[in-house]
Formats: C-alpha cells, structure tokens, sequence
C-alpha cells in the first residue's frame, strides 16, 4: 500500500478540506461584507468561492475513499 491510500494521508486531505472550507467562507464573507457588490471586490469573492470549492472536492475524495 502507498503512502497515498494510507487512512493518515486520507484524514489530512480531510481536515485540508475542512480548513479550505472555513477559509474560503470566511474570505468570501468579509470581502462581500466590506466591498459589496463592486467590480473591485471580483477577485476576492473568487478566491473565496475556489478555496471552499476547493474543500468541497477534498471532502468529496475522502468520502468516495471510504467507501
């Protein structure tokens, strides 16, 4: 067995995802809290959105590896 199919390698993918959720909410959150609905606040509401999407897929991974 590979250190990729490991249950440790599994589980920090998991907490990775957990973590790039809760900071791609919170990016996502406070840039359209302060800059509103403006073409400056673009790439920061895209950033926010990529690294929760980002989670989203690392949690996505961990639960089709379980199973």
């Amino acid at each position: 067995m590979s250190f990729r199919q490991s249950k440790t390698y599994v589980g920090f993918k998991a907490f990775n995802g957990l973590l790039f959720i809760v900071l791609g909410a919170a990016i996502f959150v406070q840039v359209a809290r302060i800059a509103g609905a403006r073409l400056e606040a673009v790439p920061g509401l895209v950033l926010g959105a990529a690294m929760f999407a980002l989670g989203v897929y690392r949690i996505t991974m961990m639960l089709r590896h379980r199973s």
